[in-house]
């Protein structure tokens, strides 16, 4: 998954339309949360997303995206299309690392171009079983611990 070509960057969308987002190279993780925000922010079981660099992502309609913060640090700040309450973009900064951000894949065109996801975090808290062979992680610091190789792979990726 390189640099996506000019004419062919992914422009990702909330279902309204309202809320666009341009993406300069295609996510390069993608995980599985089952944490109570995100079945509350998604409004389903789980969330599915990606990770990418903070730098690889335009943001086009900024009035058109709120950004709220659950808990304490580490902060997502999580954005929301104001319209039809999708979640469209996440960020995330921790020290002395790049700036990340995250996708999730509804709002994401070409699903066939994205990664499979390498993992499921925040399981102990799923609405029900997934049965597959990825690995789980329960709690809030196994969940950050199991995402550290990802994250170690978007920012090794990023050179």
């Amino acid at each position: 998954m390189g640099k996506i070509s000019e004419a062919s960057q992914l422009l990702a969308t909330c279902s309204c339309g309202g809320c666009r987002v341009k993406l300069n190279k295609t996510p390069q993780q993608r995980f599985f949360c089952h944490c109570t925000i995100c079945q509350k922010v998604y409004d389903k079981p789980f969330a599915d997303a990606t990770i990418t660099l903070a730098r690889n992502v335009e943001v086009l309609t900024p009035d058109t995206i709120t950004y709220t913060r659950h808990k304490a640090p580490p902060v997502l700040d999580r954005g929301t299309c104001q319209e039809c309450n999708d979640p469209v973009v996440g960020f995330l900064k921790m020290a002395a690392l790049p700036k990340l951000a995250f996708m999730p894949v509804a709002v994401l065109p070409n699903l066939a171009a994205l990664p499979a996801a390498s993992r499921h975090i925040h399981y102990a808290t799923r609405i029900s079983d997934i049965r597959d062979d990825l690995p789980k992680a329960d709690g809030e610091l196994a969940s950050f611990v199991a995402l550290i190789p990802d994250i170690v792979r978007v920012i090794a990726k990023s050179g």
